[in-house]
């Protein structure tokens, strides 16, 4: 198992958060382990934590 972690500076307050890929799959970088693999994959997400956190002027 993996754990991500990052910041976002939110420009609106929202209701709804969307975790994904958005970029076009040529700018995509992927790795197949073997030749017969599929051209996709899904991931489930669990345990997201969004919060508020103070401003820090290091990540701008």
């Amino acid at each position: 198992m993996g754990k991500l972690s990052g910041y976002f500076e939110a420009t609106d307050e929202s209701e709804y958060l969307i975790i994904g890929n958005f970029s076009t799959d040529e700018s995509t970088e992927t790795a197949a382990y073997r030749d017969d693999c599929f051209n996709y994959a899904y991931y489930y997400i669990d345990d997201v934590l969004v919060k508020k956190s103070r401003r820090l002027s290091a990540f701008r």
